[in-house]
């Protein structure tokens, strides 16, 4: 049985290795087993996702990483049957980014508009990252919390790190040749990647010089992002009115129509909202519990008070007791107001005409 083999060696994306150019090999190579060897510092994320996508449904590739797999490189061999990396190569994982291009003297409008299309493409970029974390996660077993962390550290794994995180399969010896790791992430610093862990070992030029030259290569063209982001059909879903009303949004926008992602703020304010909700069921249940307390001490005044049938009622009945006799001192309490001999004649007083009355 024949097998195809192609490399993927620069930019992931429409000018260079795209998805179309990866259709073409996978259909010459019909149901036949192909071998796609990775030497990347990755592309663009949508691009990535698509050749993830049409590896895992020819069924039968094997992804072989030599050198380094940074970035869209790395989705691609998510989708892979095996995936496979030299002992000596490195792999690295990230939160997507987009290239934000802004400088110059702004007035207040021009700034608003700035931020406005910046919380939109950072809206946007949040909805990849929780993608392709999902991706990783369904790969290696790993919580997508977990992903999520690597992603934000952007550090640099060994093969076999790589390995112990489950994003490759087997890591595979290719020479007896050991190289100068440290000397590697030395010319890694001197263009601002992520430093590489530091080991003893001796030096192998040749490799040194394919890693290096391919990342400069790749990061030399001139506003290049990483998992740059593309734009994306969104259907409007207007049915959720009460979940549109707390996050205060028209609708929520759906890549399926089946279902839609939330940030971190959209959780939050459902979060709120629970949380107010919660309080005010607490502060409805306290003023039941002291609306009953009154009501069961007006009933205990007087046993008509207790026979009415409402509150409104129960404060009737009670006001004309009260009227009834509104010269009877309260229960307890002398004849005398004052309870003291003051030498007034309290009994003569009480038996007056406009007293009784």
């Amino acid at each position: 049985m024949a097998t195809t083999e192609f490399d993927i060696d620069s930019y992931i994306g429409e000018w260079g290795y795209s998805n179309r150019y990866i259709k073409s090999y996978l259909n010459a190579a019909g149901k036949n087993p192909v071998i796609c060897h990775v030497c990347s510092g990755g592309g663009d994320f949508l691009m990535a996702i698509n050749i993830k996508d049409q590896f895992a449904a020819h069924g039968s590739v094997t992804v072989d990483i030599s050198g380094y797999a940074a970035s869209a490189a790395t989705l691609i061999g998510l989708g892979a049957k095996h995936t496979r990396i030299s002992n000596s190569s490195f792999y690295l994982i990230h939160k997507v980014m987009s290239w934000v291009n802004a400088w110059g003297g702004m007035n207040e409008d021009q700034i608003s508009d700035l931020i406005t299309h910046l919380e939109k493409v950072k809206d946007e970029n949040e909805k990849m990252t929780l993608v392709a974390a999902k991706a990783y996660a369904d790969r290696s077993g790993k919580p997508v919390l977990e992903i999520l962390n690597l992603m934000k550290e952007e550090k640099w794994l060994t093969a076999d790190e790589a390995k112990e995180w489950g994003f490759v399969d087997e890591v595979y010896n290719t020479t007896t040749t050991k190289i100068n790791l440290a000397k590697v992430s030395e010319k890694f610093n001197m263009m601002g990647l992520p430093k590489l862990p530091d080991f003893s070992a001796t030096d192998d030029d040749s490799l040194v010089g394919k890693v290096v030259s391919g990342i400069r290569e790749f990061f030399s063209k001139e506003n290049t992002p990483i998992f740059p982001q593309s734009k994306i059909d969104q259907i409007p879903m207007k049915q959720f009115t009460l979940l549109n009303t707390i996050l205060a949004v028209t609708s929520l926008e759906s890549q399926d129509g089946k279902g839609a992602y939330l940030n971190e703020a959209q959780l939050q304010a459902f979060e709120d909202a629970i949380s107010g909700k919660d309080h005010r069921i607490t502060e409805l249940t306290q003023h039941e519990t002291n609306y009953n307390n009154a009501v069961d001490k007006l009933n205990a005044l007087h046993p008509d008070v207790a026979s009415a049938k409402n509150l409104a009622e129960k404060v009737n009945v009670l006001s004309r007791k009260l009227a009834e006799k509104p010269g009877v001192p309260a229960s307890g309490q002398s004849e005398n107001p004052l309870n003291q001999n003051d030498g007034v004649d309290w009994d003569k007083m009480m038996s007056l005409k406009h007293m009784k009355d």
